[in-house]
């Protein structure tokens, strides 16, 4: 799964649109293992109907759904970091011997404005955030793999 994405649309009205990461590939990662995520996202444009970050989202092997809070549209260019823990219903639900993330949902926006507008949201450095290891020990995280076996949990090399 890639660290970084641009999401770019050229808009004159309000929509939304939702992507879905680790679709075809990802660590699928043991919900035992998992806490949150942490990423950075900055927009190209703050003029109406330009496209920005609104929510995050995390599906579980059972497709049950942990959603962030809404965020605004920023003012600015600069690159604002998202560090969130997942709840702890959501926790408890993926910690299931056979749990883990399916995908990660991220919700863009272009609603507000009235003007046509070609512009991007960059997302980077999205990283998953990990349990502390046992002191000594080496916390051994899953490989890479397709979506088509996302389900063998206990893949590590």
């Amino acid at each position: 799964m890639r660290s970084d994405w641009k999401i770019g649309a050229k808009n004159g009205k309000s929509h939304n649109q939702i992507v879905r990461v680790g679709r075809e590939s990802g660590f699928y990662p043991n919900g035992s293992l998992v806490l949150g995520i942490r990423f950075e996202f900055g927009q190209t444009s703050t003029a109406g109907h330009a496209i920005w970050f609104k929510h995050v989202g995390a599906m579980s092997w059972q497709d049950r759904m942990w959603s962030s809070n809404q965020y605004s549209k920023k003012n600015d260019y600069n690159w604002h970091t998202v560090d969130l823990n997942f709840s702890s219903d959501f926790l408890s639900h993926i910690k299931n011997p056979s749990g883990y993330i399916k995908y990660i949902m991220l919700h863009f926006s272009s609603e507000g404005g009235s003007l046509t507008t070609t512009s991007e949201v960059k997302i980077r450095n999205f990283r998953f955030k990990w349990i502390n290891g046992i002191s000594g020990k080496t916390l051994i995280l899953p490989k890479l793999r397709s979506y088509s076996d996302r389900a063998q949990i206990h893949y590590i090399a």
